[in-house]
């Protein structure tokens, strides 16, 4: 078996659980909301009122995703019978309820950013929206399944600008790969010393399943930047959280602290 092999079960694990995708509602009160017919994949959407936070479906329509945003649509799919069969839509805690077993999370995630095992993405989750009261009533059975970036500003506000659709393959995505500065998780498109390429493997004390994880790491830092590594970087293998190890690419000392990526996949032009 391939190092690249080895590391794409505990990969896929790992960054569902840290990354925390898991589809949400966001909070309890109603909004006339917006239709959904005019909605599709690539759609952005903003929430400027902290009363559009605490609802089920949207109040103003979406808006151009070059300009400040927090949500992106990635889907609209059809809610299962036991939602879309009902007459009324549902009461507001039974929405929160139900909201986490719909299909809306790290694999819609995955397809819609490109990311996979060797190119991780990070800083985002997922969020679902409801049709509004009105359009259930006139038979609207569809949700939307957004995909929602962390950051935020020292206001709160979402700091993300540009679509999120295949960003993997762009220089741009530095800003939801994960790289590491001292040790701590930050964003690419920040000083860092290191890149993580892939995780999870055994934690130090593992026995064979350790040594294995590290002998597959150099394999899997080649294949991320596309063949030999560039001057002065070397594969590591580092426990940045306590009993999930990590395979990252570390940058050299001397130069200090540099941004981007150097993924071979973020070399297809700007987005």
């Amino acid at each position: 078996m391939s190092g690249r092999a080895r590391l794409l079960g505990p990969v896929v694990a790992v960054l569902a659980t840290v990354v925390a995708i898991v589809p949400s509602l966001v909070g309890g009160r109603a909004a006339d909301g917006v239709g959904m017919a005019g909605q599709r994949a690539g759609t952005c959407h903003d929430l400027l009122e902290i009363e559009e936070q605490y609802a089920v479906s949207d109040a103003r329509p979406p808006v151009p995703c070059a300009a400040t945003h927090l949500a992106e649509t990635m889907a609209l799919k059809r809610l299962p019978a036991r939602l879309a069969d009902s007459a009324e839509r549902p009461s507001l805690e039974r929405l929160q309820l139900l909201a986490p077993g719909l299909s809306c999370g790290y694999a819609d995630v995955v397809r819609y950013l490109g990311s996979d095992p060797l190119d991780p993405h990070w800083f985002v989750t997922t969020e679902v929206r409801f049709p509004s009261a009105a359009a259930w009533a006139k038979g609207e059975r569809r949700f939307r399944c957004d995909v929602v970036g962390s950051r935020r500003d020292s206001d709160g506000r979402p700091t993300r600008r540009g679509s999120l659709r295949k960003i993997m393959e762009t220089p741009t995505s530095a800003a939801v790969r994960p790289c590491l500065l001292e040790g701590s998780i930050v964003p690419c498109d920040l000083p860092h010393d290191s890149e993580v390429v892939a995780g999870e493997g055994p934690p130090v004390g593992g026995g064979a399943p350790r040594a294995e994880f590290e002998d597959s790491c150099p394999i899997a830092v080649s294949a991320f930047v596309g063949g030999k590594l560039p001057a002065g970087t070397a594969a590591a293998v580092t426990d940045l959280v306590p009993g999930h190890a990590y395979c990252v690419l570390r940058l050299p000392p001397a130069a200090g602290p540099q941004r981007g990526t150097r993924a071979v996949q973020a070399k297809g032009g700007g987005s």
